[in-house]
């Protein structure tokens, strides 16, 4: 049942800042990993925790704490890599790369991007929109305008054609 309520409340904290409800995000953000470290279940790795930290991630970029967004991410990256799940491992890779980007390191953002662009092609076109727009926003913040162009033309039929089925 404790697996379940880390779930629910890092889901819920998700759903908080797509709202714009920051502290309440944060809030439930620190809830799952305090449980966790109560339960002494931060030791096992959860792959639930990834979400919490990556989560934790969107909202302290959200306030500038730049720092703290980056070290949450990683963190995120590390738990997701223990148990190799794709779908959290390509969040925490793509708070990773935000974080990363904001602080003015996007040679670092670029390659974590690129990791999570081969990991979206092994697991779902709708990942690979996700890593592939980060990328032309990268490519964009290099102020390489040519190679973001290029990257759109690219990826700009397989959205359409992802659109037109949806």
């Amino acid at each position: 049942k404790v697996y379940e309520s880390f779930f629910a409340y890092a889901n819920w904290a998700f759903v908080e800042v797509l709202r714009g409800r920051l502290r309440q995000a944060a809030s439930l953000c620190h809830q799952v990993l305090n449980m966790a470290e109560q339960g002494d279940l931060h030791s096992e790795g959860l792959p639930v925790l990834a979400y919490a930290y990556a989560t934790l991630s969107m909202v302290q970029l959200e306030w500038n704490q730049v720092d703290l967004a980056v070290h949450a991410a990683r963190q995120s990256v590390a738990l997701a890599e223990e148990w190799n799940q794709a779908d959290t491992l390509h969040y925490a890779l793509t708070c990773l790369s935000d974080a990363l980007s904001v602080a003015g390191n996007i040679e670092e953002a670029l390659a974590v991007n690129q990791r999570s662009m081969l990991l979206a092609t092994n697991v779902s076109p709708w990942f690979v929109r996700i890593s592939a727009g980060d990328e032309i926003l990268l490519n964009l913040a290099q102020r390489d305008i040519t190679t973001a162009a290029r990257r759109f033309a690219e990826f700009e039929p397989m959205v359409k054609q992802r659109n037109s089925i949806s």
